[in-house]
């Protein structure tokens, strides 16, 4: 048998007291299973709030931005890229930022966009601005399509430049 005072052998030991940290604070000790869950919940609502961000057009961060329609955005810089005033505006060769801001969206075979692209040339950058839509799976339509000089805010309307005719199949000769 144990003395009074000392722990009999099937007693766990006393816990050391509890002294609260410098700041005030309640230390709080999670087990590993606990702060698992802890950090994947976490990343989840991280994901969560990255995801809404690029549904509500803001550009946050384009988690989807490979499966949008990238084809409007592709015709808005060929368009661009072929124009006499743009070439003049920005110097030849210019480049076109990877990343752009607005939205395309897509249903079926409607769709809508509205985006906005950097332009980057010798003399001067701008602003691509591009606002089209397609339906029944039709080619885009643009009802807006120009370019804001930078430096100079001259806006350049690519609706009311003419287009260069398509290129004519060769004619073969006969042999």
């Amino acid at each position: 048998m144990s003395q009074p005072g000392q722990p009999s052998s099937s007693e766990p030991p006393p816990l050391p007291p509890q002294t609260n940290s410098s700041s005030g604070g309640v230390s709080l000790a999670l087990g590993g299973c606990a702060m698992i869950a802890v950090v994947m919940i976490a990343v989840v609502a991280w994901f969560v709030w990255a995801a809404g961000s690029h549904l509500k057009g803001d550009g946050a961060f384009k988690l989807f931005d490979k499966f949008s329609d990238p084809t409007v955005r592709l015709e808005a810089i060929m368009r661009a890229s072929i124009d006499p005033q743009v070439q003049e505006a920005l110097g030849m060769p210019f480049n076109h930022d990877e990343s752009w801001a607005g939205k395309v969206s897509t249903r079926n075979k409607d769709g809508a966009a509205d985006v906005t692209i950097t332009l980057k040339g010798p003399n001067h950058d701008g602003k691509l601005h591009a606002i089209a839509s397609k339906t029944g799976g039709a080619a885009w339509v643009f009802s807006k399509l120009d370019v804001t000089v930078k430096d100079t805010g001259e806006t350049i309307d690519l609706l009311k430049t003419p287009q260069l005719p398509p290129a004519e199949a060769p004619n073969p000769s006969p042999p």
